[in-house]
């Protein structure tokens, strides 16, 4: 990880929407495909994508290390997709 997402993963900290949409410009593509990959429809995966991001900033102050975000998430959109893989 950079020193500048560094620091836009701590302006999201502060609820800074510029870095958000910056962060999810910079994740969004990956994290999509990982859905699709699951879920095999654009739709939910979209969904998925969506829900996963907000969820993200939700809880980004109680990520630990600013360097595991793209694992974090990672995470966040598999448990995601198997919550409606489930339904």
């Amino acid at each position: 990880m950079t020193d500048k997402e560094h620091n836009i993963i701590e302006l999201c900290r502060k609820g800074d929407i510029r870095s958000q949409y910056l962060l999810y410009k910079n994740y969004s593509k990956a994290m999509y495909n990982i859905a699709i990959r699951f879920l095999n429809n654009k739709m939910d995966a979209e969904d998925v994508l969506q829900e996963s991001f907000i969820k993200a900033f939700e809880g980004i102050t109680e990520l630990s290390e600013t360097k595991e975000f793209g694992s974090w998430l990672k995470r966040i959109v598999i448990n995601n997709c198997l919550i409606v893989l489930r339904k």
